[in-house]
């Protein structure tokens, strides 16, 4: 009989609920602690999601496996601007402050926006978001 192991996003979830039941892991007021380890459950499914969607951009744009871990934390950082419930305007301004902040330390502007765009349909480039902010003036 083969036993399959277990996936290590399953493993985190599971350990992560362990930690909340013995104390070890700061729990909420409420004491809502199944809540607290469903919505981890979803936190760790939004980041694989995240990771494996970049992992194919950076796959089709043929950069080498020694930068993808800087592109993984751009796009996990512009994944905290989706999930948050700003206007586009804010996503889009704050979301060049990273695509300027990632350009300074190495990363290639094309491929942050194509991340951007295809992860979280959110249009970086300038000349786009330069039309959308002048039919939003009229």
């Amino acid at each position: 009989m083969h036993i399959e192991p277990k996936e290590r996003a399953q493993r985190m979830i599971e350990n992560y609920a362990a930690r909340l039941r013995a104390g070890q892991a700061t729990r909420r007021r409420d004491g809502l602690t199944r809540a607290q380890a469903e919505r981890y459950a979803v936190a760790v499914a939004r980041t694989k999601w995240i990771r494996a969607e970049t992992g194919a951009v950076l796959a089709a744009a043929g950069l080498p496996m020694i930068v993808r871990p800087f592109y993984y934390s751009f796009a996990l950082k512009l994944g905290r601007l989706d999930r948050n419930a700003w206007s586009e305007r804010a996503k889009w301004e704050e979301g060049q402050i990273l695509v300027q902040t990632w350009a300074s330390r190495g990363l290639r502007r094309e491929v942050m926006y194509r991340i951007a765009e295809k992860l979280f349909n959110l249009s970086l480039g300038r000349s786009e978001m330069a039309s959308c902010l002048e039919k939003r003036q009229e």
